[in-house]
């Protein structure tokens, strides 16, 4: 924990904690923003550390973010969207002079509910025609609002659809996905 108080993580926030299970790691994140920000910090504050699960790209564009990429989040406000509460984060590559602006899914029962409620119409839609652009129009909205856990729904068809997390925090990762990479 101290390591990601020293003045070397908030200045390069190149610290890891590295664990062997994905239910370890999530476990590691909590304790260390717990330890930073406190028990009864909102879920996305200035100065996290955000780690991209995928790569979102925008059209003829460069990536908004990229896969297993570090950010640090230089603003965050709540705001409500499409029906839900979302995120609205302002973020930079730890490892570079880059920033974009993000939405990230709240994570309350009600905006969870609204999310897979739009995903579920979205998917149905191209599940119903099979048209490659109804398809976009889902992908476009999971790209449009990111979430921090898996979440799933059953088709029309009866079918589970399951919807990755595409963005959690940084600061622990499995030692898989750490191989090749530099941290201290």
């Amino acid at each position: 924990i101290e390591a990601f108080k020293s003045e070397r993580f908030k200045t390069n926030m190149d610290i890891k904690a590295l664990a062997f299970r994905n239910e370890r790691v999530m476990e590691l994140n909590k304790v260390v923003r717990n330890a930073l920000f406190g028990e009864k910090a909102p879920m996305i504050v200035e100065g996290d550390l955000l780690t991209a699960y995928e790569t979102v790209s925008a059209f003829k564009k460069r990536n908004i973010v990229d896969n297993s990429q570090d950010y640090k989040v230089l603003q965050s406000n709540l705001i409500k969207k499409d029906g839900m509460n979302v995120h609205e984060v302002s973020m930079k590559e730890t490892d570079s002079k880059y920033s974009t602006r993000i939405f990230i899914l709240n994570n309350d029962t009600e905006s969870i509910d609204r999310y897979l409620e739009m995903a579920k119409e979205l998917w149905n839609d191209y599940e119903r025609t099979k048209n490659g652009g109804m398809y976009a129009r889902y992908k476009d909205f999971l790209n449009t609002y990111m979430t921090t856990q898996q979440l799933s729904f059953k088709s029309s068809t009866n079918r589970p659809v399951f919807i990755k997390k595409s963005i959690d925090y940084g600061y622990a990762m499995t030692v898989h996905k750490s191989q090749g990479s530099t941290y201290h």
